[in-house]
């Protein structure tokens, strides 16, 4: 008997509990991480290669992004703290934080000619996590169910994929987004929030049944 299932826990509880795990080095947990959260990444990797950023798709893949991302983050996840007892908007800030970071760092170092990806310099122990990140990411990195989230996220429209990411995965304020977009407030609540139950209905279970609109 799993030890996470006698309960039945909710989403977030679960959500907590894995992380948790993660941070005790348990790489199960780890894996259900980086396959649950993934596909947002993916979103917002490909929302972002885009305009300014553009010029980096020719070098850099959303997935390959996406992998720079979660090797970077999995050492740090002890870092974190639940909010309102929550873990899933800080996680999920965390990874989209770390991912604009990194397209940052890319962007300021013009892309070098060898494509080589910068390692931060780390002590010996947080190189051996860094290694096993690295393992576990690259094992899970094409599974099946990450796959099948993507292509709902894909399916949605651009205007309400863009809001996903804005809204949901960046955690921007709604009237951020309502400047930047040049809507009302209330018309970008509303169409977020049809975008969320338009995923939550094609994917039963899937982590947009943990994303709420928290202003």
């Amino acid at each position: 008997m799993s030890r996470l299932d006698p309960a039945s826990p909710t989403p977030d509880a679960l959500t907590t509990l894995r992380v948790r795990e993660a941070m005790g080095g348990d790489a199960s947990s780890t894996a259900w991480l980086v396959e649950r959260f993934s596909p947002l990444l993916l979103a917002q990797a490909s929302h972002r290669l885009r305009g300014p950023l553009a010029a980096l798709a020719r070098t850099h893949a959303p997935e390959d992004l996406v992998q720079d991302v979660w090797v970077r983050a999995l050492p740090r996840l002890d870092g974190l703290a639940a909010r309102d007892g929550r873990m899933t908007p800080v996680l999920v800030r965390f990874l989209a934080t770390t991912m604009l970071h990194r397209l940052n760092s890319l962007a300021q170092t013009h892309l070098r000619a060898d494509g080589a990806r910068r390692q931060d310099s780390l002590d010996p122990a947080a190189e051996a996590r860094f290694a096993e990140s690295a393992r576990i990411v690259s094992q899970i990195a094409s599974h099946e169910r990450i796959d099948v989230v993507r292509r709902a996220i894909d399916a949605l429209d651009d205007d309400d994929r863009t809001l996903v990411v804005m809204r949901a995965i960046e955690q921007n304020p709604v009237n951020d987004i309502a400047l930047l977009l040049g809507e009302k407030p209330n018309t970008i609540t509303v169409r977020y929030r049809r975008a969320l139950d338009r995923l939550r209905a094609r994917l039963p279970g899937s982590v947009f049944e943990e994303l709420q609109d928290e202003e």
